[in-house]
């Protein structure tokens, strides 16, 4: 079986779906900027904790974020 890419593994993703990532270090940096290219989101849940950059998909229409723990971002995007 062939690799994906990012553009590929991100379109896995459904419009509407649910998506836990790890906490801080272990996050998919790369798949969470390929997710946030994408305007098509209806109600995508992530479930994360320490986030580790600042990924515009938390600011897209459509998407909410659960986080486990706040750190500095979920801090800033919360105040937005």
């Amino acid at each position: 079986m062939k690799p994906l890419t990012l553009p590929e593994a991100a379109e896995l993703v459904r419009p509407r779906d649910n998506l836990a990532v790890p906490l801080g270090p272990g996050q998919p940096v790369a798949l969470l900027h390929a997710l946030s290219g994408r305007d098509d989101w209806e109600d995508l849940n992530v479930f994360a904790a320490l986030l580790v950059d600042f990924y515009p998909l938390f600011t897209r229409p459509g998407v909410t974020l659960l986080s486990g723990f706040f750190g500095p971002v979920e801090r800033i995007l919360r105040a937005g």
